[in-house]
């Protein structure tokens, strides 16, 4: 396992992955601001972090973890193919609980059956969000990714 640090957290990320650069990030995501990624290139597969600035005074009472992923919900429903939301998913992250949900869509330069997971969680006034995404040929392998690197995620 390889270990990462960004936004006032540490985890832990398989063996594998390559850290993304800022303009791949941008390639696959609206922004590189606030986010980290790697990717499998084998198996087809990307974990990425996002996080937001410290929420305080107003900000805190305007969004919150649920505002955060529904935002980034609607963004993919406008960019991505065939996007859906599937079930629903919830984990335990230091000690607080993290909600999101299972999604798929086709991606746009292949038409590749892609899934995801995605869940976001709020620590010391900063709102996080992860995400594993593969295609269906490796769905399971991204389900372990993205479990052991919840699992491992610490407060800096």
């Amino acid at each position: 396992m390889k270990h990462a640090e960004i936004g006032g957290i540490e985890f832990e990320y398989p063996d594998g992955f390559i850290p993304l650069t800022e303009d791949e990030i941008c390639r696959y995501y609206f922004s590189a601001k606030n986010r980290w990624a790697a990717r499998a290139a084998e198996q087809h597969t990307i974990i990425s972090l996002g996080w937001t600035k410290t929420l305080n005074g107003l900000t805190s009472f305007l969004v919150s973890q649920k505002t955060f992923r529904d935002n980034y919900e609607k963004q993919n429903r406008k960019s991505l193919k065939s996007f859906k939301r599937e079930e629903g998913l919830s984990f335990e992250i230091c000690g607080t609980k993290a909600d999101g949900f299972d999604f798929s869509y086709e991606a746009i330069d292949t038409g590749t059956a892609q899934n995801g997971k995605l869940l976001t969680f709020t620590l010391a006034k900063q709102i996080y969000l992860v995400e594993c995404i593969s295609n269906s040929a490796n769905k399971a392998f991204g389900k372990e990714t993205f479990e052991a690197v919840l699992r491992s995620i610490r407060i800096k």
